[in-house]
């Protein structure tokens, strides 16, 4: 009777040994697969947040540049019609094309400042876009509106804006 009792508590101890043990090693392998999927999950998240604002970004900086070029074309426009408006002499209230001439070149003058006003809002509104979501990079190669050497300067932040949507330089090699 003591050999069966004794092959039935070997038995049971090596049962709940074996059990201990499968449940140590399942243990084990469930922490790395969680910290497996984990690693995926933050390489997921990162690159969903590198890449969460692309289509806004391509967006303000295509729309920056565009009215950037407006802008400057927009300003020659309302300088000249401007210009042209202070130079013109002040017609004689009886002389009904005198005064036609005067009132279209004063209206031209306006349309053009008009537009240029709105061409410096637009490259405003996309400027704080960039400002708000481009990475550093950029934001540190945004140019003045004005001032010295701009369209140098813009060239640099063309550049950021091509790194920065993963477009390679036309320079480069492929």
């Amino acid at each position: 009777m003591w050999e069966v009792l004794i092959g039935a508590v070997a038995a049971l101890a090596g049962g709940f040994g074996g059990a201990i043990l499968q449940a140590r090693s399942s243990r084990r392998l469930l922490e790395v697969q969680h910290k497996e999927d984990e690693k995926v999950r933050r390489e997921t998240y990162d690159r969903e947040t590198a890449t969460r604002f692309l289509d806004v970004r391509r967006e303000a900086y295509a729309s920056l540049m565009s009215n950037w070029s407006n802008l400057d074309y927009a300003r020659r426009e309302a300088d000249a019609a401007i210009a042209e408006s202070a130079a013109l002499p002040e017609p004689d209230p009886s002389d009904g094309a005198a005064l036609r001439n005067a009132v279209e070149v004063r209206t031209e003058a306006a349309r053009a400042a008009g537009e240029a006003q709105r061409y410096s809002e637009a490259v405003i509104s996309a400027m704080e876009t960039v400002m708000l979501l481009a990475p550093p990079e950029v934001r540190d190669a945004m140019p003045p509106s004005t001032g010295s050497n701009v369209e140098a300067k813009r060239q640099r932040f063309f550049k950021a804006a091509r790194a920065d949507l993963g477009i390679r330089d036309l320079q480069e090699p492929i």
